[in-house]
């Protein structure tokens, strides 16, 4: 054993990783980081498309192949030119994992100011091996529409996803 309640150590360098809970390998933390990165959106297709930012900001922490991340984008101005498609979230620090479906992200969307209408709900989906999330809303029966975003809105989203 090392430390005890009253006395702990402070930092501590190991040039391997560590088994925490047990010697097996589910139990072996091989992998630690944390940073910011700069979030940036724009449509699938985009176009002539152009958006620019009053505030955009990204934090994450990985832990394993699991990353946990928030990021805000306060919009200045929007203009959609010809662009079409979905918007989306470029810049993500690592790539969302291919798990067969949606199951590699969970997240949860914050959105002032944006045009969602009752009973929509706004969700978020990371794309299989790319650093993009896709944005949207859903509507009864489980379709998803696009979600419309307009000068001065501010989005919000953390989650959690799987990278490869």
């Amino acid at each position: 054993d090392l430390g005890n309640s009253g006395v702990r150590f402070k930092d501590l360098y190991l040039s391997g990783g560590v088994h925490l809970g047990g010697t097996g390998a589910a139990n072996y933390l091989s992998d630690y980081e944390e940073g910011t990165f700069a979030p940036a959106m724009t449509l699938s297709t985009p176009g002539t498309s152009s958006f620019s930012y009053l505030a955009q900001t990204g934090q994450y922490r990985k832990v394993g192949n699991i990353v946990t991340f928030t990021l805000e984008l306060r919009m200045n101005t929007i203009s959609y030119g010809t662009g079409s498609g979905g918007l989306i979230i470029n810049g993500f620090p690592f790539n969302f994992a291919n798990t067969g479906g949606y199951g590699s992200s969970l997240c949860t969307i914050f959105l002032a100011g944006g045009a969602i209408a009752s009973g929509r709900i706004p969700t978020a989906s990371g794309y299989s091996n790319t650093a993009t999330l896709g944005l949207a809303q859903m509507i009864s029966g489980g379709a998803a529409i696009a979600l419309v975003v307009s000068n001065y809105n501010t989005i919000q989203v953390s989650g959690t996803y799987i990278t490869p």
